[in-house]
């Protein structure tokens, strides 16, 4: 069932920040959200997530099981990359295939070291293989590819697309180059009217 938005509003205090926005996300493609800052990107994933309410409108077609790639990594630091990964995944999923996934980023080298120890870009990378291996029906990625150099960013590309064939996936960028890289649809979000373009220079 595609996912249909309806209408959505949401304010905080004076603030508007999704004023009467409509979209529609594909069963099993992938939708890429861009829009100016302050447009609601992240408020809109944050709402299909059940984190924050919205104002009005309607959303109809959620699916029950959801994994999302946060804007943070929110890693269990004195975790493993692979125990990160197998608290997510339920008992049919195997040590070796978290391995052989997190080796398909680049991370086979540092499997078994403490997230801590990790650069930003290797947390990145875990953080993307968790959510992808988490088999929720429904992918949600903000900004996943942040931080990440060119080729690195091509390497992670092939594995999420590989990931999610057939699964409904919404992913927030910057950068149009990377809706091309992922194929997926393009939704550009307005800013809402009472907010200035000049304010988000």
């Amino acid at each position: 069932m595609d996912i249909i938005i309806s209408g959505l509003e949401k304010s905080f205090g004076q603030r508007r920040v999704l004023r009467g926005f409509d979209a529609v996300f594909s069963k099993g493609e992938l939708s890429c959200i861009m829009g100016r800052s302050g447009c609601g990107k992240t408020t809109l994933l944050n709402i299909l997530l059940g984190i924050i309410p919205y104002d009005d409108g309607d959303i109809k077609g959620m699916p029950g099981k959801i994994s999302c790639v946060f804007q943070e990594d929110r890693l269990c630091e004195d975790f493993t990359a692979v125990t990160n990964v197998r608290i997510v995944c339920g008992k049919n999923v195997n040590k070796a295939n978290i391995e052989t996934q997190l080796a398909e980023v680049g991370l086979g080298d540092s499997l078994y070291r403490p997230i801590k120890e990790l650069s930003g870009g290797m947390k990145r990378r875990v953080s993307i293989v968790r959510a992808l291996m988490a088999e929720g029906e429904l992918i949600i990625m903000d900004e996943p590819f942040k931080g990440l150099d060119d080729s690195t960013k091509l390497l992670v590309a092939g594995y999420v697309k590989r990931q999610i064939r057939g699964r409904t996936a919404i992913m927030v960028t910057h950068d149009e180059s990377e809706v091309e890289l992922m194929g997926g649809s393009l939704i550009h979000m307005p800013l809402p009217p009472d907010i200035s373009s000049d304010e988000n220079e």
